[in-house]
């Protein structure tokens, strides 16, 4: 490895195009990431070093065929050993690119007065790492091996065609079908949803992501040991390729998918076409399971209520689809209308009972691969049509107990007590279950995507409202990226902070009251 450091010091046309493609990198994340949410703003100049990166391990395989390199190695014991010592080069060469760029732009931040926390830096990292560090690395070896196994000029122009495969830009150019994408970009193919509607996964990397870089890593290696013939005659390399591909073939078919799908449309709820709301609500019991892909959401639940008509109606988002309905362990026929359901129950069987529920979601865009933002304020769950309509004025108490399934991080906020084993109970105006990554202050809870001083400015603007109308203000303030503009009840108000009249919607909120 230190021969190849040497050689790389004595090839002034390689370290001088590294040196000022450092130094642009740096000058280009000064310019462009005035906070640190503006990191995968960079993401078209971390492509151009990924072709740096490509076309200098092309160079790189050129000049040793050039000098007859792989014919003398062969001679020698333990040839392999300089492959092996290829690789580490390569991993010392980009780890040393890839951390003068990072703590470089973190050190601007902190000069800037930029507020970071642990939290925020260990997202800055793990977000670079998978999107600078890991592309920047197999860019230099494809490059390598592609030349290797083609060592003729045209091979640039295939070297060019994977570098656009490789990056966010096939999703614009379309080479392959747009749905590939995910899988064969190394890199944020979700940066434009989550920079403005999905912000609770603004630079979150997902256990799809995670997954697809391993793949690509993988492949990547597969790729370098097929292309050297010293490597491929070893007894241990012809059974490590199958292993390696087999192993490519069974992640790529199990692992769930990087991609967060764009669903559109802001979430309102219209008026009860049913009119069946002659019920109270005791208690719920939910078993709620976070799939963590995409916007897939599941879960069982009992109600117990208490029925003064067989006709019975309650809000639910139509995005969450229902499987099975029953009445004291009956099945029920139901009618959805809009966001709307009504069930009629067997008759004579009015007054106390235990409503069942099944449902499940991959639509519901407060959903997402490793955040959840289900309010209390909203039919996420059902909910009696007279606090769905107006949660703020027709607010009732029940009680909850909740259980949550899921495997990622236990970043979990709620208006429940919760318990070790993600048991989550008490009484409220609805659950309000947020996993994320937030910063509280007092009564204030708003996601660390965001910036401080703009929350609070919102935050006073919506009391201003309250302290107009005469209306006292709800305890919790959150600010989180729903698809629910705005919505509160008497103990919690939630905001989507939009560049929108702020006031003018939490005016026309209130007023339904």
């Amino acid at each position: 490895m230190k021969l190849e450091w040497k050689q790389f010091l004595n090839q002034p046309q390689f370290w001088g195009i590294f040196l000022l493609s450092e130094l642009v990198f740096i000058f280009v994340g000064f310019r462009v990431a005035e906070q640190w949410q503006d990191i995968p703003s960079m993401i078209f100049f971390v492509m151009a070093v990924n072709l740096l990166y490509l076309l200098y391990g092309a160079e790189q395989a050129r000049l040793e065929m050039k000098h007859y390199i792989a014919e003398q190695i062969h001679s020698l014991p333990r040839g392999y050993r300089y492959y092996v010592m290829k690789l580490g080069y390569w991993l010392s060469h980009v780890l040393l690119f890839y951390l003068i760029s990072v703590v470089s732009i973190i050190m601007y931040f902190t000069s800037q007065q930029v507020e970071m926390n642990g939290v925020v830096l260990t997202m800055i990292w793990t977000y670079t790492f998978c999107n600078w560090f890991v592309p920047f690395l197999i860019s230099v070896v494809i490059g390598y091996s592609l030349y290797s196994i083609f060592p003729h000029m045209s091979t640039y122009l295939v070297i060019v065609f994977v570098w656009i495969l490789l990056g966010p830009y096939n999703p614009f150019v379309e080479l392959l079908p747009s749905d590939l994408s995910p899988y064969l970009a190394v890199a944020d193919t979700n940066f434009q949803l989550t920079h403005y509607i999905y912000v609770s996964e603004h630079m979150i990397v997902n256990t799809g992501s995670y997954w697809q870089r391993i793949v690509v890593v993988m492949a990547a290696f597969t790729i370098f040991l097929a292309s050297v013939g010293l490597l491929r005659r070893l007894h241990q390399v012809r059974i490590l390729i199958p292993t390696l591909l087999a192993g490519i073939v069974l992640i790529a078919y199990t692992a769930p998918t990087p991609r967060i799908s764009d669903q559109p449309g802001s979430l309102q709820l219209e008026p009860d076409p049913y009119n069946g709301n002659r019920y109270s609500i005791e208690a719920y019991s939910m078993d709620l399971h976070h799939a963590e892909v995409d916007h897939k959401l599941s879960y069982s639940l009992d109600i117990q209520m208490i029925a003064n008509d067989e006709h019975v109606s309650f809000a639910l988002w139509d995005s969450i689809h229902i499987a099975s309905l029953e009445w004291n362990g009956e099945k029920l026929a139901f009618h959805r209308q809009g966001n709307w359901v009504h069930v009629r129950l067997p008759s004579g069987q009015a007054g106390a009972g235990v409503l069942h529920l099944e449902a499940h979601t991959s639509e519901y865009p407060d959903v997402n691969p490793t955040s959840l933002l289900l309010l209390s304020t909203v039919p996420w769950y059902p909910m009696h049509p007279d606090e769905a309509i107006d949660p703020m004025g027709n607010a009732k108490k029940e009680k909850y107990d909740i259980t949550l399934h899921h495997t990622g991080h236990n970043h979990v906020k709620s208006n429940l007590t919760q318990r070790e084993d993600h048991v989550f109970t008490g009484e409220a105006y609805g659950p309000t279950i947020l996993k994320g990554y937030f910063n509280q202050t007092n009564n204030l809870l708003y996601l660390v995507q965001y910036d401080k001083n703009d929350i609070r400015n919102k935050m006073n603007q919506i009391r201003g409202v309250y302290q107009e109308m005469g209306i006292s203000s709800p305890t919790r303030l959150y600010f989180v990226s729903s698809a629910t503009t705005y919505s509160a009840n008497p103990d919690e108000s939630f905001t989507t902070p939009l560049p929108i009249p702020l006031e003018q919607t939490v005016k026309h909120y209130l007023s339904k009251r």
